[in-house]
């Protein structure tokens, strides 16, 4: 298992949500919303072809291709194999004390954390929710979401918001802003990017422009749209 300690954000996409100190991805400049484009000029559509070609490397370094601020950022990283932190946070043995260090060669991953999350209080485990044990790589009860729903099950959960967009389109800016001065998160669709093409637009939106916005599933429209949804949402 390879160790980067750079933590992904709820998404299809392999975007950068945490950063850990003193980790790989930290020394190597990851940054918390750095989109991880290519490795070694392999492109990454998820964190699941990421996490393959991690593995893949067998600990030698790699060159990361990251999109920043809409800037191509390169980088080299070296992830960590388990065994080689000095402080043993790296070496699973308190995931394998747990029982919960699993194989996963059939994956390209060898020996890894089963994926979990915990809540504990004043040093107590309170709950633990833990994936089924299938093949595969599932990821169905360990995301943030089912946590916040036990800490919380009335809590207003953060909207998930994708746009389509081109590069140097004016609207498309003005729709990116506009959801950030109102501190909404968004996945972003580049059109020429992995092979997302105008077809692909008006197949999902049914429009030839862009920007078009989707918020939890309802088709918004473009900038100007946006911003009158906006001011009727505050």
């Amino acid at each position: 298992f390879l160790y980067m300690a750079g933590v992904p954000i709820t998404t299809d996409k392999a975007i950068v949500g945490d950063v850990v100190d003193d980790r790989p991805a930290a020394a190597a400049g990851l940054q918390t919303g750095d989109l991880i484009k290519a490795i070694n000029g392999q492109d990454v559509a998820d964190w699941d072809e990421m996490a393959q070609l991690i593995g893949a490397s067998e600990g030698q370094p790699m060159t990361f291709d990251v999109e920043r601020n809409g800037e191509r950022v390169q980088l080299q990283v070296t992830a960590e194999r388990e065994g080689e932190d000095e402080d043993g946070e790296g070496n699973g043995e308190f995931t394998e004390g747990m029982g919960m260090l699993v194989d996963k060669n059939d994956l390209g991953f060898g020996k890894r954390s089963w994926r979990y999350s915990m809540l504990v209080r004043d040093g107590v485990i309170e709950k633990m929710f833990i994936e089924p044990d299938e093949p595969g790589d599932p990821f169905q009860v360990s995301d943030g979401d089912t946590m916040l729903d036990y800490i919380n099950a009335n809590a207003v959960k953060p909207k998930r918001v994708t746009l389509f967009t081109k590069p140097g389109c004016p609207h498309c800016a003005r729709a990116k802003k506009a959801l950030t001065d109102n501190r909404y998160t968004y996945e972003e669709i580049v059109l020429g990017d992995q092979g997302v093409t105008y077809s692909s637009l008006m197949a999902v939106t049914g429009s030839g422009t862009v920007p078009q916005v989707y918020i939890d599933g309802e088709h918004i429209g473009g900038a100007d749209d946006l911003e009158q949804w906006l001011a009727e949402a505050l």
